[in-house]
């Protein structure tokens, strides 16, 4: 048990909060008390605020790149942060069955930039930040999600804190956009790949056509059929099953 508020919780409280929580959002615990559910749900939220400094931090060095390497004057729009909600987490538990500890974007920072170039030259700023580790990479251009998902995820530490940085171009932030639009009007889950097929294919044959466009070659008769073809069919599904 924590003995203070402000005590950061082991790798093994983590551990062991997160499985029970797992085991109860998917019911297979129904008999854990109610006491132990508060304690569990109340060391979550404290590890969370705990990357609230490393976040910021992270977020302040990330906007600086970008107003160096874009010329501007301010980032106002281009960087965001966030920490993941409660019930996000709990979700993610339940979803990839991850360790609580080893949740890599409970602290998340993203950039919206112009275009491919400015991608690459904000991730090796980034790789060269003395305070920002570069832990890993992912990067989901090369490698989109089966949705069509595509952006560059950088898994940071900060003051030992893991800290997710996002580097998306503008197409790719469009298409998420819509995603999350769609997913909120018509209830769907798209993003996590979990929505009727004529919806999916549509923002398939979206993202990439938008990543043609970010590469510059998105001027072939056949991806504007495809992507016509994918149009057509949603339009079909909204008219007549959504």
């Amino acid at each position: 048990m924590v003995d203070s508020a402000d005590e950061l919780p082991s790798k093994n409280q983590l551990k062991l909060a997160g499985e029970r929580i797992r085991k109860r959002a998917t019911g297979a615990a129904l008999e854990l008390d109610g006491e132990q559910a508060l304690r569990d749900a109340q060391l979550v939220k404290r590890w969370r605020s705990a990357h609230s400094s490393a976040l910021t931090k992270t977020r302040s060095g990330l906007g600086t790149i970008v107003m160096r390497i874009l010329q501007l004057d301010s980032q106002t729009g281009l960087v965001t942060q966030r920490l993941k909600r409660y019930e996000s987490i709990v979700a993610k538990l339940v979803r990839d069955k991850p360790r609580l500890g080893e949740i890599q974007d409970i602290a998340g920072c993203r950039a919206v930039l112009p275009g491919r170039e400015t991608v690459a030259q904000v991730w090796t700023a980034l790789g060269g930040s003395p305070k920002l580790r570069v832990e890993q990479v992912r990067d989901y251009n090369q490698c989109p999600h089966a949705g069509g998902y595509r952006a560059l995820h950088l898994w940071c530490r900060r003051d030992g804190f893991k800290v997710e940085v996002q580097l998306r171009t503008a197409h790719q932030q469009q298409w998420a956009e819509l995603v999350e639009r769609w997913d909120g009007t018509l209830r769907l889950d798209i993003k996590h790949e979990s929505a009727p097929e004529p919806v999916l294919k549509y923002f398939r044959e979206l993202a990439d056509f938008y990543h043609q466009l970010d590469n510059g070659v998105a001027d072939s008769e056949a991806d504007i059929s495809a992507l016509r073809a994918a149009t057509a069919q949603v339009r079909h599904w909204l008219e007549t099953e959504a």
